[in-house]
């Protein structure tokens, strides 16, 4: 099975590929303005998630801080809108992980900062030791869908079995 794991963001965007690479994006559209910048953002979903060519993306959900400025915000959901909406019509099937999941997933504490969760990366997913917090945050979204689905897995098991977070339609679980 081909699992992403995407970490949505204007400034570096983190992409765990389905071979467990991860690289981050600076994101082509982030300067632009009103349809131009969204139809920038398909463009390049349409380079780096062609339909076919994942099973199952790992998203990581919105996770908006008080500190954020509106305007922020608000590109942030245009982001999250049209990856979203590209997911969808490649017929990509989309699993949104809270932040706080993810954490949990990754280091056993749901409010670990990120050094926490790059240091997890490189110690148990063996990720360079230069990697970003996007980039952590890619490979442990990947690695959860993986464990997620039934797949083996370097994660914190009780984190996966969340009732309220089933497997997206038309994802079935590996038999084990």
């Amino acid at each position: 099975m081909r699992v992403v794991g995407l970490d949505p963001s204007l400034s570096r965007f983190g992409y765990a590929d389905p071979a467990g690479h991860v690289q981050v994006f600076g994101v082509p559209a982030a300067k632009a303005r009103g349809g131009v910048r969204l139809a920038m953002f398909e463009d390049w979903f349409d380079e780096i998630l062609p339909p076919g060519s994942v099973d199952l993306a790992v998203v990581e959900d919105y996770a908006f801080s008080s500190k954020q400025r509106l305007k922020g915000v608000a590109a942030m959901g245009e982001l999250g809108g049209v990856l979203r909406l590209h997911l969808h019509l490649a017929g990509i099937p989309v699993l949104e992980v809270k932040p706080q999941l993810i954490k949990m997933f990754a280091t056993g504490h749901g409010n670990a900062p990120k050094a926490m969760m790059q240091k997890a990366a490189c110690q148990r997913l063996g990720a360079a030791v230069s990697v970003d917090d996007n980039e952590a945050d890619a490979l442990w979204l990947r690695e959860f869908g993986l464990g997620k689905v039934g797949l083996p897995h370097r994660g914190h098991d009780d984190a996966l079995y969340v009732r309220e977070l089933p497997l997206p339609d038309g994802v079935e679980r590996v038999a084990s």
